[in-house]
């Protein structure tokens, strides 16, 4: 039998990846965009493949940096406390609002 944790990790990592795969087309479709009027064409296939590579960089260096954030509570400290931590909901509506000092 396969532990819970396990099963819950593959889902969480499955969902990740799926996310990921979305992201990056939805990159390549933007920056296909930008590129397609370059003339010679291998201009424009030299800039696709550095902006895809950029865009794969840029990304690996957040989610890093994410990570960083999530391990360190000094560096969360920082950005100040969440919401839901300050005392009132995480999404007041108008008349709790209005009712704040």
């Amino acid at each position: 039998m396969v532990p819970a944790v396990l099963l819950h990790t593959a889902g969480t990592l499955g969902t990740l990846a799926l996310l990921e795969a979305v992201l990056s087309a939805g990159n390549t479709v933007a920056i296909a965009a930008l590129v397609r009027d370059l003339e010679p064409s291998h201009l424009r296939t030299k800039a696709l493949n550095w902006s895809l590579v950029a865009a794969f960089l840029l990304r690996a260096l957040l989610i890093c940096l994410a990570v960083w954030v999530v391990r360190y509570p000094q560096v969360q400290v920082l950005g100040g406390p969440l919401p839901d931590q300050a005392g009132g909901p995480p999404f007041p509506g108008p008349a709790q609002r209005r009712s704040r000092p």
